[in-house]
């Protein structure tokens, strides 16, 4: 059982309190008051690890943007990303119960570095797409390092986004509180983050990967004067079979200014596979290759303390948390055939496209106005596919989802929790018989 020794902070979330019917069994990570991360057991016996924004009270104001972040991320879904199974509030903390951590990460991987290149762009070209997908949608990693990056079998997963995280001014004094080895200069000076910096410390990932050594060396305050002042490694000088090439590569993955880096985690992840002569894999299908697939889940209930009558405040926040999952990817499997597509995957591959960006606008969402007409337009979307559809049963299914979406709208106008509850429970069951048409196709 992964444990640290420091107990956290307040009520529920020792070893054995419960936060929000989730039962705690350890404390994996504190994260110096930002977040904290714990192993727990949910109501229906699920292995969750739960994600707690947990500040000082000098810095509450800070909770609202991480439910936001949080609401915006539980709505994201790639393969390379842990599932977020509910959003949830606990005693006014935002929370995250996601898939169960694996116990092992990228750290621990590359602690018996070097490691072949093909193996290493191997297990970070997913990373990279997944982090290029997350920086469309406004999220940008708070505290990426070695222990972001979690194993499971032989692919990496990307955490929670240390979302209750941020920038932070890290003095010679307190530096050695931080892991500080592949922060990028603007955390260093207290700046926002953004997604430039999420490239420089994938590139200080990848130098330690392929050469066994950090990119500075010595202790805390060396790595932070390193970061602010001295010029990128070159890690030829250390393994001269990685060649000049690759030494340009980090140059402009860790240059200073982040405008001067790659454009994206992918532009990274080509120019240092071109540098090195190796061939990147063939982005996997949806749920190709592993049971887990993009490790939708089962079941997702939107977690809520109290649902007054009328409150706005909590329709909304609710509401943001649709995007949790509980909606299910109806389209795995269901892309192009050798014969071409069929007249129902190209309603469903145009569903697809309209919902994604929708559902992270519902996710983002700060009124009931905003969510409601969000709904609409997500109605229109699932109501446009029935009508395109051949199957009668992919009909049927897409014109539910079109009316559940309309009463979730009416539902926010109305600020009725009831009405609310109702539609977020036939959402999940239309878009789950989607998602059983979509896996009779394959």
């Amino acid at each position: 059982m992964r444990t640290i020794a420091r107990k956290p902070p307040g009520p529920g979330l020792g070893e054995g309190g419960v936060v929000d019917g989730y039962v705690v069994e350890s404390l994996v990570a504190d994260r110096g008051h930002a977040e904290l991360i714990c192993d727990a057991v949910g109501p229906d016996a699920e292995a969750v690890t739960l994600v707690v924004a947990w500040r000082p009270p000098a810095e509450r104001h800070a909770w609202p943007r991480f439910g936001r972040l949080a609401r915006t991320r539980a709505a994201l879904e790639h393969e390379a990303l842990v599932s977020v199974r509910a959003v949830g509030d606990y005693f006014g903390r935002p929370y995250l119960a996601m898939d169960r951590y694996p116990e092992t990460t990228f750290e621990a991987l590359i602690a018996s570095a070097p490691l072949p290149a093909h193996q290493v762009l191997a297990l970070l070209a997913p990373v990279c797409d997944a982090f290029d997908l997350a920086h469309a949608n406004g999220l940008v990693h708070q505290s990426l390092s070695g222990t972001s990056l979690l194993m499971e079998g032989d692919s990496l997963l990307v955490d929670g986004f240390g979302l209750a995280g941020g920038p932070r001014e890290l003095s010679f004094e307190s530096v050695g509180a931080h892991d500080v080895r592949y922060c990028p200069p603007e955390e260093m000076r207290g700046e926002p983050l953004e997604p430039a910096s999420n490239v420089y410390s994938l590139t200080a990932l990848l130098v330690h990967a392929l050469t066994g050594s950090t990119p500075y060396r010595g202790a805390p305050a060396a790595h932070a004067y390193g970061h602010l002042a001295e010029p990128p490694p070159r890690p030829s000088a250390q393994m001269p079979q990685l060649g000049s090439a690759f030494d340009a590569v980090v140059a402009r993955g860790m240059a200073k200014d982040p405008a001067e880096r790659p454009r994206s985690a992918g532009e990274l992840l080509g120019e240092a596979a071109a540098a090195l002569g190796v061939d990147l894999p063939e982005p996997r299908a949806s749920g190709e290759g592993q049971d887990r697939g993009r490790r939708r889940p089962a079941a997702v209930r939107i977690r809520r303390v109290q649902w007054p009558a009328v409150a706005t405040a909590v329709i909304v926040a609710a509401l943001a948390g649709l995007g949790a999952g509980v909606v299910l990817d109806p389209f795995e499997g269901s892309r192009a055939s050798a014969a071409g597509p069929s007249v129902d995957t190209r309603a469903l591959d145009r569903l697809d496209d309209q919902r994604t960006p929708l559902r992270a606008t519902l996710s983002a969402g700060e009124t009931p106005q905003e969510q409601s007409a969000t709904a609409a337009e997500l109605a229109t979307a699932y109501g446009r596919t029935a009508d395109a559809a051949e199957s009668p049963r992919l009909a049927s299914a897409a014109r539910a989802a079109e009316r559940a979406y309309e009463e979730l709208g009416a539902a926010a106008d109305a600020g009725s929790a009831e009405r609310f509850a109702a539609a977020s429970d036939a959402i999940a069951q239309a878009d789950a018989r989607l998602g059983a048409l979509a896996d009779a196709s394959r």
